[in-house]
């Protein structure tokens, strides 16, 4: 005769591994901390072409005035700037 249910029952769930985002990534390979953040021009120009795809603290958003497209979804985003958004953005 078979068993039925599921044989798991009743046992503790195996731990989920954290996974940094794609921003987080990035601070990490800068090799920023958090009161760098707001100053590094490498990472805002990350930020500027990746807001609408990745995971932006909203903070950062705000003080770069940086516009988010919500209609956008990573499927349907080509996410990139031409240099005269990037220069507009920018400056």
């Amino acid at each position: 005769m078979s068993r039925h249910g599921n044989p798991n029952w009743g046992k503790p769930c195996a731990p989920v591994p954290y996974l940094l985002t794609q921003f987080e990534q990035q601070v990490k390979k800068l090799g920023l901390r958090p009161k760098e953040y707001e100053v590094s021009v490498q990472l805002r120009n990350w930020c500027l072409r990746n807001a609408n795809t990745r995971y932006v603290p909203e903070h950062l958003l705000t003080l770069w005035g940086i516009k988010v497209n919500e209609n956008l979804t990573a499927s349907n985003s080509s996410a990139c700037y031409s240099p005269t958004e990037l220069s507009r953005n920018i400056g």
